[in-house]
């Protein structure tokens, strides 16, 4: 009847704890509300243009460990318009420091993959802070990479970000969340703040080549 919404979730540091033992006692709230398979690292397609990757970035499986299988998805993905990844610890950083322990493994170990198979959106979190980035590729800005966005700044209290970052578009302390809408050429994606203010909005497009 249109009560309920669907959601998708991806581990992070809040939900685990220090005990040893299975992934249920590592992390008991998050699979006792939202079991998922099992797994912290897991795809799914929505409809004929989306493929939606999540991972774990290393809170309860390493990001090394998760590589053969991100590329394996990311290539089964490649026909589809636009892929996407979700994941906690941001590879590119809007408040910790970009050489910060967690960032630069994500960087060390997916961002080869996400370069090769042309990953459209890294939903980011953990800074708690509004982010777009610049298109990046190999590390670089390239008007053709991917576009990171985050960065988990809904229901918490928002930080202050950096200034100057060189792969930095647009940074803020705001509230957010993201509206994404997808078809066969482009996707749209809008910010819209607490207030229900859309306050920034990008578009990816399908180059006619991949089309």
């Amino acid at each position: 009847e249109g009560y309920l919404i669907p959601m998708v979730m991806a581990i992070g540091n809040h939900e685990t704890n220090k005990s040893e033992g299975s992934f249920e006692e590592r992390a008991p709230f998050f699979y006792g509300f939202f079991p998922q398979g099992g797994k912290t690292f897991w795809s799914h397609q929505f409809g004929a243009n989306l493929g939606f990757i999540v991972l774990d970035s290393g809170h309860l499986v390493s990001h090394e460990e998760q590589v053969p299988w991100l590329e394996e998805q990311l290539k089964s993905f490649v026909p589809l318009p636009f892929r996407v990844a979700a994941y906690h610890v941001p590879l590119y950083p809007s408040h910790r420091d970009y050489d910060e322990g967690s960032s630069a493994v994500c960087r060390q170990y997916w961002l080869k993959p996400f370069d090769t198979y042309k990953l459209s959106v890294g939903f980011e979190h953990h800074d708690h802070t509004f982010k777009r980035t610049k298109r990046l590729r190999n590390n670089e800005v390239n008007p053709e990479g991917t576009l990171y966005v985050g960065d988990g700044s809904a229901g918490v209290m928002s930080r202050d970000p950096k200034e100057g970052l060189w792969y930095m578009e647009k940074v803020a302390r705001d509230s957010h969340f993201w509206i994404v809408d997808v078809s066969d050429s482009e996707m749209r994606l809008r910010a819209i703040n607490r207030s229900g203010v859309f306050f920034d909005e990008t578009t990816i497009t399908v180059p006619p080549a991949s089309k």
